[in-house]
C-alpha cells in the first residue's frame, strides 16, 4: 500500500507513548490495540491543532476515528475500558531503554500491519486506513486482545469480517479549489471560486469562451491567460497577450505554478490568488526551514574555504567529464559523498516545460516529490521539508513517507533551469539547516556546466500521448507523474492552448509523440474526444497501447491489442509493465535480431581527461549512416564501476561490448569506485565476468591504453577482443572507432572492420606507436565473424 491515512500515523504514535512508557522495547500488536482506542480522544479539533495537524485535514480525521469507534461500539466494546484492561495485562516491559534509542516495532506487529496493507489491497481502497489494521490484529491469535475480547464473548471473527468490509471513505488530497479575488476597472469587485477540474480562461469574450470576463480592461487580450491544475498545482500561462501576464510584478515567459498569496496582473487589473497548497494537505509534512537562493552570494552559513573546495571539487569532475550523462551522473554521486545521510539523490532540468529526472541515485525510478521541485523552482527558494508524525527509523517504500527532503532549485541568470533533490528515509538520517546551505550552494556551482549541456547528447526518453476521460482524471495526475519519474515523457490535454484549434493541436502532439497510450475504463470508451484521438493516432501509424483501469470493453479497432492492465495487480507492478510495454515498442525491431553494442566509459577523477564522448558520438554516426542502421542499438552508460558490470551485462544482454577509458601499465582497465577515483580491474576478473555471463557477447572492444594483457584473458571466453598494445592517444582511438563501427554497420565482418579502424588511423598521418590487436577465441576466425 502506497500511502496510509492520518489516523494509522496518529495510531503509531500513541501506540510509542504507550510502549515507551511501560518500559516495553518493542511496540507490541496489544499497544497498537491501544493505540486505535486511543483515537477516541481525537475527535476534539484542538487537540488536533495541537498535534500539529494541519486544520484542513481535521475533518478527515476525525471521520475516520468516528468510524473506527462505530465498529468498536457496535460490538459492545468500550474503547476505554479495553486500553486500561491492555495497560494492566501488559504491566511494567523493565526494559531501560538508552538515551537516544529509538523504539521500534516488534516483528509481530510489523507483520500486522503488512496484513493491514494486503486487506487494503484486496478491498482496493484507497489508503490504509485503520480499520485494515483492525481487522489484521483482529486475525493474531496468542494476543491479550483476543484474550480479553474472547471473555466478554465478543464475536471476534464478525467484527474483523466488519471492519474488512467497511469502505474507506476518507478524502485524498489533491483536491485545491481555487479562490479569485479581483476588483475590474469598471469598479465591480468580484470573487470566483473554481474547482481543480476545471480550466481557467481570462480575457474578453470573442470566439471562445472565458471564464473571467475583463472587459472593461481594454489592455487586457482575447484571450490573454490561462489558469489550470496539472500534477498537484495551479499554474498560469500567458496566451500570447499583447501586453503580457505579470506574477508577483515578473512578466512570465512561459507556464508557472502559483502559490497561494501570489498575485497576478493582467493589464490594468490585479487578481489576487488563494487555495490550499498541496503541501498543507500531504499527510504530516511541514517546512522545517527555507533559504532564498542568490546566484552571486552565497549562503553566509557556508565558509569560504567549504565554499572554494567545493568549487574545486566540482570543476574537477566537469573538465573530467565531458560527456553530459556522466557528468550528471558524477555529480549525483558526489551528492552521496557530501550527504550521506540522503537515500535518495536526483538531479532534474526542464526541458520544454517538462521536469526530467536525469540522473538519480539509486539508479531506475526517479524517487522524488514533484511538487517539492516545482515549489522551490517558483520560488527559487532552497526547501526542507519535514514529516511531523515520523515514529520509527525503518526504511519506507513509498514517496509520500519520506521523512525529510531537501530541495534546491538551480538558477541561471535569474532563472531555474532544474533542481537538486535529496530525501532521507530514517530518523537518524535527518537534514539540518546547515545542510540546507550547502545544498544551496551546490546548485549554483551546477548551474554553469548544466546550462552549457547540448540534450542533444543525452539519452533520448521515450515521448508518449495520453488520451483518457474527463472522469478519470485523478488517477491520470497519478500516472502521469510516476511515468515521468521513470523518465519516460509524457503529453496530456493540460498544454492545449485556447484560441488554437483543438484537434490541429492533437494532431500535433500526437504527430511529435512516438506511442499513443488510451486509458480505458467505462467513461473512456465512449468519450468523444478520446475516440478522435484514437481515430488520429490509427491514421499515423502510431503504436497503440491500451491502459485498462476500470473493467470495459475496448474500442473495436484495438479489440485485438492486450492492455496493461492496473485492474488485475497492484498499481506498482503495473506501472513497472507499462514502463517495459513503453521500451519494448521502441524498440526498432525485435530483440533477437537488433545487435545490441554496450558502451561503457569511465574517466576518474585522479586520471587525466579524455574525449570519451567524443569517440561515443562518432560511434553513434557512423552506425547512424550505415546501411544496417536499423539493426544496432547503441546503449551507453558512463562513470561505471566494477559493480556495475553485471548489472548492465544482466539488463541489456549486449552482443558488443566497448570499454573506452583509461588502462594501466599492468594492463588493467580502469573502472571508478564510490568516490568517482580509480580502481584497476584485474584481467582474471574480467575474464570471469565474461565466462559467466557471456550470453549474447562476441565481441568486446577495450578501447584503452595498454589493454592487450586484459584482451588476451577475455579472448579465452569470447570470439573476438580488441585491445592496445600501447598508449593510444584520443585522436586515434576515436580514428579507430569511426573506421571499426562504419565497418559492422554494413554488415562487414569483424576482421574487415577491424583493418578499417586501423587503416583510419593511417589516413589520419597520424604519429602513433600504439597499434590496436584483434586477438581471437581459439577455433574462431575473425574473418568470418558477421552482424548483420
Amino acid at each position: 500500500m502506497s500511502q496510509t491515512s492520518f489516523g494509522i500515523a496518529l495510531a503509531l504514535m500513541a501506540a510509542t507513548v504507550e510502549a515507551a512508557q511501560a518500559r516495553h522495547e518493542f511496540i507490541l500488536p496489544d499497544h497498537l490495540v491501544c493505540g486505535l482506542t486511543k483515537l477516541e480522544d481525537l475527535l476534539d479539533a484542538r487537540t488536533l491543532q495541537m498535534l500539529g495537524l494541519p486544520a484542513v485535514q481535521t475533518p478527515v480525521v476525525q471521520a475516520e476515528a468516528t468510524q473506527l469507534l462505530e465498529l468498536l461500539q457496535a460490538s459492545q466494546i468500550k474503547p476505554r475500558d479495553l486500553r486500561h484492561a491492555l495497560r494492566a495485562a501488559l504491566g511494567d516491559g523493565g526494559y531501560d531503554r538508552p538515551e537516544g534509542e529509538s523504539i521500534h516495532r516488534s516483528p509481530e506487529s510489523r507483520q500486522c500491519f503488512e496484513r493491514a496493507a494486503a486487506i487494503a489491497q484486496e478491498a482496493k481502497a484507497p489508503l490504509l486506513a485503520t480499520q485494515h489494521l483492525l481487522a489484521a490484529l483482529l486475525e493474531l491469535e496468542n494476543t491479550l486482545t483476543r484474550q480479553l475480547l474472547t471473555k466478554q464473548g465478543v464475536d471476534i471473527a464478525a467484527l474483523a469480517a466488519a471492519a474488512r468490509a467497511r469502505p474507506v471513505v476518507l478524502t485524498p488530497p489533491g483536491k485545491m479549489e481555487l479562490t479569485l479575488r479581483y476588483r475590474r476597472k469598471d469598479g465591480v469587485e468580484k470573487q470566483e471560486h473554481f474547482p481543480s477540474e476545471q480550466e481557467i480562461i481570462i480575457g474578453r469574450p470573442k470566439s471562445i469562451p472565458i471564464q473571467i470576463d475583463l472587459s472593461p480592461d481594454l489592455k487586457v487580450s482575447r484571450p490573454h491567460a490561462r489558469l489550470f491544475h496539472r500534477l498537484s498545482a495551479w499554474w498560469v500561462e500567458d496566451l500570447h497577450s499583447a501586453h503580457g501576464t505579470y506574477l508577483n510584478g515578473v512578466r512570465i515567459a512561459e507556464a508557472v505554478s502559483l502559490a497561494p498569496g501570489d498575485e497576478l496582473r493582467l493589464g490594468d487589473t490585479t487578481l489576487h490568488v488563494h487555495f490550499t497548497s498541496f503541501e498543507t494537505l500531504l499527510p504530516e509534512g511541514v517546512y522545517e526551514a527555507t533559504l532564498a537562493v542568490d546566484e552571486v552570494e552565497p549562503p553566509a552559513t557556508v565558509p569560504e574555504d567549504l565554499r572554494l573546495a567545493l568549487l574545486d571539487r566540482f570543476s574537477k569532475i566537469a573538465l573530467r567529464q565531458t560527456h553530459p550523462q556522466g557528468l550528471l551522473d558524477r555529480f549525483v554521486e558526489e551528492l552521496g559523498v557530501l550527504f550521506p545521510q540522503a537515500d535518495h539523490k536526483v538531479i532534474l532540468l526542464e526541458e520544454n516545460r517538462d521536469l526530467t529526472p536525469r540522473s538519480a541515485e539509486p539508479r531506475g525510478a526517479a524517487h522524488v516529490s514533484f511538487t517539492l521541485v516545482r515549489e522551490a523552482m517558483r520560488s527559487q527558494r532552497a526547501l526542507h521539508w519535514v514529516r511531523r508524525l515520523a515514529v520509527e527509523g525503518e526504511p519506507v517504500a513509498s514517496l509520500h513517507d519520506t521523512l525529510a527532503a531537501l530541495c534546491a532549485p538551480i538558477l541561471y541568470n535569474g532563472r531555474p533551469i532544474g533542481a537538486v533533490y535529496l530525501d532521507a528515509t530514517r530518523l537518524d538520517s535527518m537534514f539540518t539547516a546547515a545542510d540546507l546551505a550547502l545544498l544551496s550552494e551546490i546548485a549554483n556551482l551546477l548551474a554553469q556546466p548544466l546550462k552549457t549541456i547540448d540534450s542533444s547528447e543525452l539519452p533520448r526518453f521515450p515521448r508518449v500521448f495520453l488520451s483518457y476521460a474527463a472522469a478519470d482524471r485523478a488517477f491520470v495526475e497519478r500516472l502521469v507523474s510516476d511515468l515521468r519519474r521513470r523518465r519516460i515523457k509524457v503529453w496530456f490535454d493540460e498544454r492545449l492552448q485556447p484560441g488554437r484549434a483543438r484537434l490541429s493541436q492533437i494532431d500535433e502532439a500526437i504527430h511529435a509523440t512516438e506511442i499513443f497510450l488510451l486509458l480505458l475504463s467505462p467513461a473512456g470508451v465512449v468519450e468523444p474526444q478520446a475516440l478522435e484521438e484514437l481515430d488520429i493516432a490509427l491514421r499515423k501509424g502510431r503504436p497503440i497501447l491500451p491502459l485498462l483501469y476500470q473493467p470495459c470493453n475496448p474500442p473495436r479497432t484495438i479489440a485485438g491489442l492486450v492492455p496493461v492492465d492496473f485492474t488485475n495487480q497492484e498499481y506498482a507492478a503495473a506501472i513497472d509493465a507499462l514502463e517495459q510495454a513503453v521500451y519494448d515498442l521502441l524498440k526498432p525491431v525485435s530483440k533477437e535480431s537488433t545487435m545490441r553494442i554496450l558502451f561503457l566509459a569511465a574517466n576518474p577523477i585522479d586520471t587525466d581527461p579524455l574525449r570519451l564522448s567524443a569517440e561515443v558520438r562518432t560511434i553513434d554516426e557512423r552506425l547512424r549512416l550505415a546501411e544496417f542502421r536499423d539493426r544496432f542499438e547503441l546503449i551507453q552508460h558512463w562513470a561505471v564501476r566494477a559493480g556495475d558490470l553485471s548489472e548492465f551485462l544482466l539488463r541489456h544482454q549486449p552482443h558488443i561490448v566497448h570499454f573506452a577509458g583509461h588502462g594501466s601499465d599492468a594492463g588493467e582497465i580502469m573502472l571508478e569506485d564510490e568516490l568517482g577515483q580509480a580502481k584497476a580491474l584485474p584481467p582474471a576478473a574480467l575474464a570471469q565476468l565474461f565466462r559467466i555471463l557471456k550470453d549474447n557477447v562476441r565481441l568486446v572492444v577495450l578501447n584503452a591504453c595498454l589493454s592487450l594483457p586484459q584482451a588476451r584473458a577475455i579472448a579465452k571466453e569470447i570470439d573476438c577482443v580488441v585491445g592496445m598494445t600501447r598508449e593510444i592517444s584520443d585522436e586515434a582511438a576515436i580514428k579507430f572507432a569511426g573506421g571499426f563501427y562504419r565497418g559492422l554497420g554494413y554488415g562487414r565482418s569483424v576482421k574487415a572492420a577491424f583493418d578499417l579502424g586501423c587503416n583510419e588511423i593511417d589516413l589520419s598521418n597520424l604519429d602513433e606507436e600504439a597499434r590496436p590487436r584483434l586477438l581471437t577465441k581459439s577455433g574462431v576466425k575473425a574473418n568470418n565473424v558477421v552482424f548483420v
